[in-house]
């Protein structure tokens, strides 16, 4: 008996109600569900070529949200411009990432806005927005700071006041440290929350009016919905691509992603609705971002593939008066710029770290055989490579098209009763098989295939052959109507906040440290009466440090905690 293997996704039995609803039943289901975000940044005043980091905090009206798994980021412009977006994986309702600001950024203004997908059925109002102020020392003139004259203001200078809460405690090892100093900090916590730990150097750079957890809700006064009619729909179990068809007849038509990689690659096979719509649920890690999505059918050339795109209008944003710099700013402004110019110097040694994901594995991977074909002796062409090396695998051709098949050595059979096979190339669907007898066989690094009966989304195919090229550099035609090439906006991967450890026997002594930002520790899970230490160590440079812990219980409360200490020799 042939074995086969079921790949049932949650999003096509979703797909007769919840992706055919209306915009009515969903602002319903609204009111039952009402996320809200907040991001905790590391710094609302930058310059031009620090990191923003943030963390992704997302809730609804009584506790931490579980439907979203997917978060997104835009910097923009005061002109409504977005000028990075980025996506962020949710784990326990909390995302993080890291925003490069590029040295010829512009000084000026800018909103991060932080939604999910389901929150783009709400007003602009409601999408979170922190302030940012960006300064480029390497574009703004030293008279420019010099001749701002009395017009100039010095805006939301720091207050050095603690901020402490009732259900968070936190204590420093000491109020004073020496440059390359251990720095102890010790949480205590009477609830269940999560939080994020910002230390940075004070200095008179901060021209944003700073937001809270406790006063993040309002923030704009537009109160126009990004969408209407068809509802938007939430990312329940990762990235959501959605688009639809146009052609003769649009319903239960067969739709193809790729996003080749050879093994690590993802493909994917859904139906279209009635309307001709469909979804895709994309894995949570990425290798890749280049996409293809396409029609799978005989008939595919019938058919136009469009992608959805939601466009969300950022020109009616409320934006803070200007900031002017103020001539008393330019010693700061040289201080930190020369800082991070030193610190760059030795980026070698000073580089964040990446954090390494798992590699995802393609669809059949527990399923799959496999043969290098650098094993064996080398055929020219891949009609002689498929008849001379795997037994599993045979080639047919029928009015001069080719089609490949797999035989179940097990069962003494072929597996031609379930039709076609799936075939790939480096994980991409390959539709037109006669291509790939064209390419040289001396390029194929390995064939993986499943030789048994595989129902993969809403078919059932004789088995799946994937030919696994050494390049990776095989390109379809991506000029066709019935298929898009796409890069799409993945997940970026977790930074570390590079944190030297003087401890350690190294030859750290003999670099330069001026960093402002001591620490940064985007998402922690603090349990109710536990205490939890913490560690870093101080950098050569002197002068206030401010400790910032933001978060919130879990049931939704906010909290926010702020401690000072001093570093001097």
């Amino acid at each position: 008996m042939h074995y086969i293997l079921q790949k049932i996704s949650l999003l096509l039995i979703l797909g007769c109600t919840m992706f055919s609803a209306k915009a009515q039943s969903t602002q319903k289901a609204l009111s039952n569900v009402k996320e809200k975000v907040y991001v905790s940044v590391n710094n609302q005043t930058l310059l031009a070529g620090e990191n923003l980091r943030y963390s992704f905090f997302n809730l609804n009206n009584q506790s931490f949200s579980t439907l979203s798994k997917i978060g997104h980021i835009d910097l923009v412009t005061t002109e409504g411009e977005i000028v990075i977006k980025q996506v962020v994986n949710l784990e326990n309702s909390v995302g993080e990432g890291s925003i490069y600001i590029p040295t010829n950024t512009p000084t000026g203004n800018y909103k991060l806005v932080a939604y999910t997908r389901w929150m783009l059925n709400l007003p602009v109002s409601e999408l979170c927005q922190a302030d940012i102020y960006i300064i480029n020392p390497f574009q703004t003139p030293k008279q420019e700071l010099v001749s701002a004259g009395k017009d100039s203001v010095r805006l939301h200078r720091t207050q050095l006041k603690a901020i402490t809460s009732e259900n968070l405690t936190a204590e420093l090892s000491q109020n004073s440290f020496k440059p390359r100093e251990k720095v102890g900090l010790k949480l205590s916590t009477l609830e269940n929350m999560q939080v994020s730990i910002s230390v940075k150097k004070v200095d008179d750079l901060n021209l944003t009016q700073n937001t809270s957890p406790k006063d993040f809700r309002k923030v704009s006064r537009e109160n126009k919905k990004i969408s209407s009619g068809q509802a938007i729909l939430p990312e329940l179990r990762g990235q959501l691509i959605s688009g639809h068809i146009s052609g003769p007849n649009v319903a239960s038509k067969k739709i193809a992603l790729s996003i080749p990689g050879g093994e690590s690659s993802q493909t994917k096979l859904v139906n279209t609705n009635k309307e001709g719509e469909f979804y895709f649920n994309l894995d949570q890690y990425p290798a890749h971002t280049t996409t293809y999505i396409e029609v799978f059918a005989e008939d595919r050339k019938a058919y136009t593939i469009h992608l959805d795109s939601i466009e969300i209008t950022y020109k009616n944003l409320v934006f803070n008066k200007p900031a002017l710099l103020h001539p008393s700013m330019q010693k700061a402004i040289e201080d930190r710029s020369v800082a991070l110019q030193i610190q760059n110097a030795y980026f070698e040694y000073k580089r964040d770290s990446i954090l390494s994901n798992p590699q995802s594995e393609t669809f059949y991977e527990p399923f799959k055989k496999a043969y290098n074909l650098d094993e064996y002796k080398r055929f020219p062409t891949l009609a002689e490579t498929i008849t001379e090396i795997p037994n599993e695998l045979y080639a047919r051709k029928r009015d001069g098209k080719y089609g490949i098949y797999l035989r179940d050595r097990d069962n003494f059979t072929t597996t031609e009763v379930y039709g076609s096979s799936l075939v790939l190339f480096n994980g991409a669907v390959v539709q037109d098989i006669n291509r790939l007898f064209e390419l040289p066989a001396k390029n194929i690094k390995k064939i993986e295939f499943v030789n048994k009966g595989y129902v993969f989304g809403p078919r059932i195919f004789s088995g799946v052959v994937n030919f696994i090229n050494k390049d990776f550099d095989y390109e379809l035609d991506a000029d066709k109507k019935y298929r898009i090439k796409t890069d799409l906006n993945r997940p970026a991967p977790k930074h570390m906040l590079n944190q030297p450890n003087y401890e350690t026997a190294n030859n750290l002594d003999k670099i330069p440290d001026y960093r402002y930002e001591l620490y940064w520790e985007p998402s922690i899970k603090l349990h109710t009466g536990s205490k939890k230490d913490f560690s870093f160590f101080t950098s050569d440079v002197n002068g206030t440090f401010k400790i910032s812990i933001e978060g919130f219980t879990e049931d939704g409360q906010p909290i926010l905690v702020e401690k000072y200490f001093n570093v001097k020799n």
